[in-house]
């Protein structure tokens, strides 16, 4: 973090542990000890204090001030193993393989007539972007776009605007106007205009052949080669497809 007289000196570092591949629910939070040792808690509850009066309580020494309740016991080892997995494999080999994949996906992706890539999109400077591609079929919603590949493909792709509305609104050169009526329909509880992509990300686990994949799932969606009975939730904005229903009896049992 550096010492305080550094120009670069960072004062606070948080990151979530399932950017890790840790599970939900664990992050950290680090800071210099004196600021959490000023004022009252952030959360309080159970473990937090010494003493409790009817006109006072007494907060207990850190780090238990600052960790109310029962921890997340499992999810802090997880992270930690997380953390050491992700060391022995080495940044190195962790950015290389994401930029070979990134790199052979935007290359696939450009041969494909009727989809649109955002973003950077030369495979030769993958290295200098994240594995992450965000794209759209051309006269397809995202959102339907993500419910194929979901229904028909097992492929799972995040779709929408993710957290970052207005640089995805940017990109999809909305106007003032049309933020102004897609505003009136959400508040209508109408999410059927809801711009956005489709965006598939790498992991260190991704392979090659799950490209190949994709771009047959896609090759397949730009030709039309899909089912046609997809419904659309105007309040969630999403569509499901009801002769596609998942079978959970066929996999578990109680």
């Amino acid at each position: 973090m550096k010492p305080h007289d550094n120009e670069n000196r960072i004062d606070y570092m948080v990151f979530s542990g399932h950017k890790m591949y840790a599970p939900f629910g664990v992050g950290v939070l680090v800071g210099d000890r004196d600021v959490f040792e000023q004022g009252d808690p952030d959360t309080v509850g159970g473990g937090v204090v010494d003493i409790v009066t009817l006109e006072e309580a007494y907060w207990t020494d850190l780090p238990d001030k600052e960790e109310a309740g029962t921890p997340d016991i499992i999810g802090v080892v997880a992270l930690a193993k997380a953390v050491r997995m992700l060391q022995s494999v080495g940044w190195k080999a962790i950015i290389d393989h994401e930029s070979e994949l990134t790199s052979y996906a935007l290359t696939r992706l450009k041969e494909i007539k009727g989809v649109t890539l955002y973003g950077q999109t030369d495979p030769t400077t993958a290295s200098q972007r994240l594995g992450v591609v965000s794209m759209n079929v051309e006269g397809l919603p995202h959102a339907l776009t993500a419910a194929i590949l979901s229904h028909e493909g097992a492929i799972g792709v995040r779709s929408g605007c993710f957290c970052a509305h207005l640089y995805v609104k940017n990109l999809l050169h909305l106007s003032d106007e049309d933020s102004r009526i897609l505003g009136e329909q959400i508040l209508a509880r109408d999410r059927s205009n809801v711009p956005g992509t489709i965006r598939m990300s790498f992991g260190i686990y991704n392979t090659t052949k799950e490209i190949d994949r994709f771009i047959e799932m896609i090759k397949k969606i730009v030709a039309g080669d899909y089912d046609k009975n997809y419904v659309l939730n105007k309040e969630k904005g999403e569509y499901t497809n009801p002769r596609l229903q998942f079978k959970f009896e066929e996999y578990f049992q109680v």
